[in-house]
């Protein structure tokens, strides 16, 4: 079959990736997890004193209150990391390498802990400070952007097989983060 024809044929039947603006493939595992992570780091990176805005899908809450569970149970290391404003996308590119590849490999409770780990890193830090914040607001809404991007990059290109395994992005219903996580919470 030529190429084109399969590429036809899978849309048609509803399979593969269905074409977006522009003639460009959609792929709906990446939206969704792109959409996931930026709800969670923009959640974080909110001003201090901004009322939290509602979660945008049930996954998207219950990452919220696992990530809680999880800055509560690292509450003495976390804030170490936070003065590395200017490294951000390093150092989560260096733990995602640590928590993701090295043995045993991920599961749900690493993939949690490494959103978790990036979104602190984007906590602002109590107005007082206004001054130097306001210098990095733009580092913040840029690092949220890049760090999207690689979290994306390792959840939809190189961990793709283990989280489609293990239920993706699922509805609360189902077995991934909610179910895995949401399960985990529950006996916790």
């Amino acid at each position: 079959m030529r190429e084109g024809a399969g590429r036809r044929q899978a849309q048609k039947t509803g399979r593969g990736r269905t074409p977006g603006r522009g003639g460009a493939m959609v792929d709906p595992f990446r939206e969704r997890t792109a959409r996931l992570l930026m709800d969670y780091l923009e959640f974080c990176a909110r001003e201090p004193g901004t009322p939290a805005p509602a979660p945008s899908t049930p996954e998207a809450a219950v990452l919220r209150h696992v990530a809680a569970r999880i800055q509560e149970a690292n509450r003495n290391v976390l804030p170490l990391y936070r003065r590395c404003r200017r490294h951000r996308v390093e150092l989560v590119a260096r733990m995602a390498q640590r928590l993701l590849d090295e043995d045993p490999g991920p599961s749900w409770g690493r993939v949690a802990s490494l959103v978790t780990f990036a979104g602190s890193l984007l906590e602002r830090p109590p107005q007082t400070t206004r001054r130097q914040e306001k210098r990095d607001d733009d580092g913040v809404s840029r690092d949220c952007r890049l760090l999207v991007a690689l979290l994306c990059a390792q959840f939809c290109e190189r961990h793709r097989a283990w989280l489609m395994a293990n239920g993706g992005w699922v509805s609360a219903k189902d077995a991934g983060l909610v179910g895995s996580l949401g399960r985990a919470h529950a006996a916790g």
